[in-house]
Order: structure tokens, then C-alpha cells, then sequence
């Protein structure tokens, strides 16, 4: 697979496995590829995804847009995500920074059509632009009427480290 930036630059992601299987009222939805492995399990349809992502992004940045709340099934949904980004270099290319995974970043996520969702990334070690940073985490956690979360990593000036850790 293979990109094309606006200013006509290729950016390769590499081979991508894409499947999809239902089991009684879930959807499974996997991605397999050389860089990144997702899985999702919902009771949503798949335009409905974006829509409760959109939602709980809009929920508390309302001058972006209104949130849609309103889905076909008429019951609460729900989508689990978890995977692993083994390489992050394609996406760090768009942004046009260096990155380097030593391990595999961790990820998983919940999201409902009940306005709750959170996520939770892990990175043991990353080098972004030639800093290294240990134990990175990065955790949120919102509802209508709340979003709460903490950043905590450990970064490196030559051979010293300080522990970063921050709530908001």
C-alpha cells in the first residue's frame, strides 16, 4: 500500500491484511500488516464507528461540530480496540519527524454510544528526532461531563533521565 501526499511524495505502509467476520451480535474487524496489528469488536455497523468516535471528540470540543447521537441499532454500541504498532515510521513520516520503536507500542481503547470512551497507550522505548524516551504512557478516560487523563514517560539528556508525569 502506498500513499501520495499532497505534494506528490510516496509514502509506502507496506502489505495490509484487512478482514472481517461476524460472530452472533459482534462484528470483528482485524488489520494485519508489516507495521501495525488492530483488532475491534462492535455490535455497530461499520459507518456507525466514526460516527461514536466523532461523537465523543465532539462532546468536548463542541465548536468543531455537533455530536451525532443517534444510531440504527437503538441500542447502547460499543467498539474494543487493541493492537500493537510495530513500526511507526510510515505515520512519522507524514508528520515528518524520525521515530524509532525499539518494542512494539500497545494499544487499547473502548468507545460507546453512551458518551464513555477511553484509551490507553504504551511505548517501553521511543526516539523521536534522536531524544530517547522510556516508559512512555499515555492514558484518558471521558464521559458526558468529564475528560480525564495522565501522560508519563521518562526522557533522557545523555546518560541522565527525569520521569515526566502529568494529569489533566
Amino acid at each position: 500500500l502506498c500513499l501520495v501526499m499532497q505534494d506528490n511524495q510516496n509514502v509506502r505502509v507496506g502489505d495490509m491484511a484487512l478482514d472481517y467476520h461476524k460472530e452472533g451480535n459482534e462484528n470483528l474487524y482485524f488489520c494485519a500488516s508489516d507495521w501495525i496489528n488492530l483488532n475491534a469488536k462492535t455490535n455497530l455497523n461499520f459507518n456507525e464507528i466514526a460516527d461514536v468516535v466523532k461523537s465523543q471528540v465532539l462532546m468536548h470540543l463542541p465548536s468543531l461540530g455537533e455530536a451525532k447521537r443517534t444510531y440504527a441499532n437503538g441500542y447502547p454500541g460499543y467498539l474494543r480496540l487493541d493492537g500493537n504498532v510495530k513500526d511507526i515510521s510510515p505515520v512519522a513520516q507524514l508528520l515528518g519527524y524520525d521515530v524509532t520503536l525499539n518494542n512494539p507500542i500497545e494499544i487499547h481503547g473502548s468507545f460507546s454510544t453512551n458518551d464513555y470512551s477511553s484509551m490507553s497507550i504504551v511505548a517501553p522505548q521511543v526516539e523521536v528526532d534522536g531524544s530517547r524516551y522510556d516508559n512512555v504512557s499515555v492514558y484518558y478516560s471521558n464521559r458526558a461531563d468529564s475528560l480525564s487523563g495522565n501522560v508519563m514517560l521518562t526522557k533522557y539528556f545523555g546518560e541522565n533521565s527525569v520521569r515526566i508525569e502529568n494529569s489533566f
